[in-house]
């Protein structure tokens, strides 16, 4: 029996009248904009990052190399796109092997990612995806699947249908219910946090002689030289701890540049500065999408640290969050410490290699034994993972219901935004 036909949607959709289709080339990608748009409209609980404007900016900057393998799955008699399932063939000049991954995953990835699908049809364009994919499992060796969703429907069709080794694991996402208003969240926040955000914010106030100021980019004309600011930041900050930034790259850059200029004109780009006199000292990129705002990335500048302008940046970012009436505020991936600062509360998203081929079994075990080095090696290390245990963990991301996109009117003063 095809996987599909014992699946009914509860929007009615005859599993019967299902229609598969894989499109292979950027101009389909492309073509599927108004669509796509559409569907990401009626699904149950989507992401920024399952947005077409991400996927498409993220294929033109950062997708080179890459061969697209995009899954559609209509309902041939209401003439709907009920799912889309964004995959590309990822060869490996230097290995032997062939990975499928999600379009986005590579370089400058999101998270929760998932299968697109129009709401209550999930568990059907998931078996149909399944099916798809089970069919031509010999075109790639490997599939690779990063920063899923924990409760994806396709995840379990997947290793249900595999017999060879698998391999799969987590990260931690922590993230920030919000339910009242600022001064609710203030009271959540441990007495020496609350104690820290006003001393620091004193100190700068008077050694800055009240020349602070924290800006939300509301002007289409000033995002590129706040990218440029937030890119700065960010590197400075990183190189002086001998890592290499998120940002270090060129394409990425221009990706970011891209991205943040259609979020801009869709209301979806929450960019902050602080500012002291006319130098920007901190930067926070977060994505707004329905009720949840996403911070993607940060940077402030070293010489600047006993100020905790990140602190005062991110303060400001959560406070504007809360006021627009946002229901989350997520912090994606990395359970580093400052984050638990914030919040006490993650999901997971998970990560699997799931081989098709004899070759991709022999990868698969590969990946397992670089893996388990680079594991102890960072135990060993200063670079040692961050302790999950800090974060407690609840169920992977559900509906949070409709939200308007209201941009605020006014920004904050420094001064009454970090207390």
């Amino acid at each position: 029996m095809n996987s599909t036909e014992s699946v009914r949607s509860s929007t009615g959709c005859d599993p019967t009248s299902l229609t598969i289709e894989v499109v292979r080339s950027p101009e389909a990608l492309q073509a599927l904009q108004t669509e796509w748009n559409a569907l990401l409209a009626h699904a149950t609980a989507p992401t920024i990052f399952m947005s077409w404007d991400w996927i498409w900016n993220w294929w033109e900057t950062l997708g080179r190399g890459l061969r697209p393998w995009i899954v559609l799955v209509r309902d041939s008699r209401r003439n709907e796109l009920l799912g889309v399932a964004p995959f590309a063939i990822r060869p490996y000049p230097l290995r032997p092997w062939r990975e499928l991954v999600l379009l986005g995953t590579t370089i400058a990835s999101g998270d929760h990612l998932d299968l697109l699908a129009r709401g209550g049809a999930e568990r059907l364009v998931a078996a149909a995806t399944a099916s798809c994919l089970q069919q031509n499992r010999h075109a790639w060796d490997v599939l690779a699947l990063d920063r899923m969703a924990s409760n994806s429907p396709l995840i379990e069709l997947l290793l249900q249908q595999c017999r060879r080794p698998t391999m799969q694991w987590t990260t931690v996402c922590p993230l920030l219910r919000i339910t009242g208003g600022w001064e609710d969240y203030l009271k959540t926040l441990s007495g020496s946090m609350r104690y820290n955000m006003r001393r620091h914010a004193d100190r700068l106030w008077r050694d800055a002689q009240g020349a602070v100021d924290c800006q939300y980019v509301r002007s289409r004309e000033l995002v590129p030289a706040a990218m440029e600011e937030l890119f700065r930041l960010h590197q400075l900050m990183w190189e002086m701890r001998g890592e290499r930034g998120a940002f270090h790259s060129a394409a990425v850059r221009k990706f970011h540049h891209r991205v943040a200029m259609r979020f801009f004109e869709a209301n979806r780009l929450r960019l902050y500065l602080l500012r002291v006199r006319a130098e920007t000292v901190a930067a926070l990129y977060c994505f707004r999408y329905g009720a949840t705002v996403s911070f993607y990335q940060s940077g402030y500048d070293p010489k600047w640290a006993r100020y905790s302008p990140g602190e005062a940046v991110m303060a400001n970012g959560i406070r504007n969050s809360i006021e627009e009436g946002a229901r989350e505020f997520d912090f994606l991936r990395g359970a580093e410490p400052y984050k638990a600062r914030w919040t006490r509360f993650a999901r997971h998203d998970r990560r699997l290699r799931i081989p098709t081929t004899n070759r991709g079994t022999v990868a698969v075990l590969s990946y397992q034994i670089v893996h388990g080095m680079k594991s102890w090696y960072r135990r060993q290390s200063r670079n040692a993972p961050y302790d999950e245990g800090i974060f407690e963990v609840i169920p992977s991301r559900e509906p949070l219901g409709p939200q308007p996109c209201s941009a605020l009117s006014e920004g904050h003063k420094y001064e009454s935004a970090c207390i």
